[in-house]
């Protein structure tokens, strides 16, 4: 006992003697704990966070396992059956197959039967194509749920950071106007201004005010959908790194058709419903061999105590073929192959509609970011002729040489201006996102300096 206590001694030494180490571990912690979220790292959460995608996964793997019981028609089954009966000889063999079913046996017997199917014309072949083509298709649906929740952290992502920022205008807002609301007062007490200015400069200042509030909650609304994205709470004050430049830029779009071609390409919601449309034909093949013969192989051995009238030609093993023709069925056969057929249709023109709403999607998709490239254009021009307004009111009002009201409007269309940018830029990059699932990836290039959006 005395060797653990110096070896725990020593380690306390060893602390007092570096409390600049624990001191910097504190502080790399503390670092690590405030540094910005990053677009890619909330992406990165909510793949691995989501339970769509979870699910998305155990699909898969129930898919898989269904190709195991497909396959296993295509290999022997083995059994061991043992039976202890009383009854007359030559009894039925309540149920039990291979030896120990005989009806020549005494009261006990014990077998090992093997049965493996030989030809079934095709039965076992197409159900393990079509659960195969099924894997594929629970595959794609991950893949597409990830595209999914891919686009839904970007646009939240993206509304949080333009929530933020039309906050921080806002509040820059508020302050200028009571800066002017407070020359207004002096103007006053100077006997420069009537009361009247005083109150609509107040106005102003409500109304900022509110305009905050309503920016305020829309941070709140924003980041509780980032949160929901992601699949993990995030309070309002996580900082996100806001890497857009928000300068202007041109664009230059591939044609059209080529875009929507390359979409119905990459897009893996359409590759899933091929994939269905195959899974169904494979089982529409499956349902068709059940109309023709299947042929069976079976081997048994055991101890069946045979009576005595047998004894003489008893043998611990037995093997024969079974062959089965279905002449009738009642419909059952026809009717699953009616079933699949049609399953087989309605897979192939959900394909063919699921395209066409690809297609409307990207022309969609395109139209609307080059609106909000020509957007951004509009915006930026209104702003900075309100910037003029603006500032011309201010001196004009400074200098006695115009009215409040006059300063008023100037104030409400700089506002204005200022969201429309933001929004525009922020517009911009949401239907750059967009976009990019639209067409399966592809993202509309920027032009730039080097300076400038890349």
């Amino acid at each position: 006992m005395i060797f653990p206590l110096r070896a725990r001694r020593s380690r306390a030494a060893a602390f007092i003697l570096h409390p600049s180490a624990f001191i910097l571990c504190l502080l790399a912690a503390q670092a690590a704990a405030q540094e910005p979220l990053t677009l890619p790292a909330a992406i990165e959460d909510a793949l691995r966070r989501r339970p769509l995608l979870a699910a998305d996964a155990q699909r898969i793997a129930a898919a898989e396992a269904r190709v195991s019981q497909a396959r296993a028609g295509l290999l022997p089954r083995i059994d061991f059956q043992a039976s202890a009966t009383d009854g007359p000889l030559g009894a039925p063999p309540l149920g039990l197959g291979g030896l120990v079913g005989t009806p020549i046996k005494k009261h006990t017997g014990a077998s090992v039967n093997l049965v493996q199917t030989l030809l079934d014309f095709g039965r076992t072949h197409n159900a393990v194509r079509a659960r195969r083509a099924e894997v594929s298709a629970s595959r794609e649906a991950l893949e597409t749920d990830r595209n999914r929740v891919t686009l839904e952290v970007q646009q939240a992502y993206i509304q949080a950071l333009m929530a933020r920022r039309l906050a921080e205008v806002n509040r820059q807002i508020l302050e200028q106007r009571r800066v002017v609301a407070r020359q207004a007062a002096t103007l006053q007490q100077n006997g420069l201004a009537s009361r009247v200015d005083v109150d609509l400069a107040e106005v102003a200042v409500s109304q900022a005010q509110l305009a905050l509030v309503r920016a305020q909650g829309d941070v709140q609304t924003a980041f509780a959908a980032l949160s929901m994205a992601v699949g993990r709470p995030l309070a309002p004050t996580t900082e996100l790194r806001d890497d857009l430049n928000l300068q202007p830029s041109t664009f230059n779009l591939q044609p059209l058709d080529s875009v929507v071609e390359a979409a119905l390409r990459q897009r893996p919601e359409l590759r899933q419903a091929a994939a269905q449309v195959q899974a169904f034909d494979h089982l529409a093949s499956a349902a068709r061999s059940g109309k023709r013969p299947l042929l069976t192989g079976v081997a048994s051995g055991g101890k069946i105590n045979p009576v005595p009238l047998f004894e003489s030609s008893d043998k611990p093993w037995a093997v024969g073929v079974a062959l089965t023709v279905p002449l009738f069925t009642g419909g059952l056969v026809e009717g699953q192959v009616e079933e699949a057929r049609r399953n087989a249709a309605a897979a192939r023109e959900n394909l063919n509609e699921l395209s066409n709403a690809v297609r409307q999607q990207v022309t969609a998709a395109a139209a609307n970011f080059a609106a909000a490239e020509e957007a951004i254009h509009v915006a930026e021009t209104q702003r900075a002729r309100a910037q003029d307004a603006l500032s011309l009111a201010t001196q004009r009002y400074q200098a006695q040489l115009g009215s409040i009201i006059e300063l008023s409007q100037a104030q409400v269309a700089f506002a204005t201006a200022e969201n429309d940018l933001i929004r525009a830029h922020y517009d911009r990059e949401l239907a750059r996102a967009a976009f990019a699932y639209a067409t399966g990836g592809q993202t509309p290039p920027r032009v730039g300096g080097p300076g400038g959006p890349r």
